[in-house]
């Protein structure tokens, strides 16, 4: 999937409120079924206003290849990725199931993956700024992706959710990305709990 976009026009939304706790959290959306959302479109760009973390959705080329998915990362002013720092993606599918990964990237060639949970290039795109409390529903209504405040700042996180609504799925994937680094955890079956799969601090 694309690794370091360029934003070319800024959209802002009203949308959702997701409870964030100890730092990483996917137990709740506020309010899930009936609050607002937006769907965000492959090669959008979505930051965390107030922040530089961004997230990009895509064709995954690696974590799924051919499939929809999206990387969150730190970046620069203009939506590139900042460097060296660690990146986190995220892919649902029906068919191939749910799989997350972290990368390593120092500027020079491809990131370097360094976690990933069992199998189960430049481009011109529009930047989508959500704020604290804000949500984005990437199409197929299995990903969402929210701006919340962890333990270190300003986050977004992006988890898996129960087609066509935005409750957490059981057993599904949650990603972290925040200016100081990025997580991978999974939530329990019941959905009443979370484990912490890999936890990356950005140099």
């Amino acid at each position: 999937m694309h690794l370091a976009p360029r934003c070319s026009r800024v959209r802002t939304v009203r949308v959702l409120v997701l409870l964030v706790a100890a730092g990483l959290a996917t137990a709740a959306f506020a309010a899930a079924t009936t609050a607002p959302t937006v769907m965000v479109t492959t090669n959008e760009l979505i930051q965390a206003v107030g922040t530089k973390t961004f997230c990009n959705v895509g064709i995954s080329k690696t974590l799924m290849p051919g499939k929809l998915a999206i990387l969150c990362f730190k970046g620069t002013t203009k939506g590139g990725i900042y460097y060296p720092t660690y990146m986190v993606g995220l892919a649902d599918d029906p068919t191939l199931g749910r799989r997350a990964a972290v990368y390593a990237y120092n500027g020079k060639g491809s990131p370097a993956q360094v976690y990933r949970t069992p199998a189960a290039a430049t481009a011109t795109v529009p930047l989508l700024r959500l704020a604290t409390g804000e949500v984005a529903l990437l199409p197929g209504h299995r990903i969402a992706c929210n701006v919340g405040k962890g333990k270190d700042g300003i986050v977004i996180i992006c988890l898996s959710v129960s087609p066509g609504t935005l409750v957490p799925a059981p057993n599904g994937l949650t990603i972290l990305a925040g200016d100081a680094g990025v997580a991978v955890a999974r939530l329990s079956t019941d959905g009443k709990s979370e484990q912490k799969l890999v936890v990356k601090t950005n140099p």
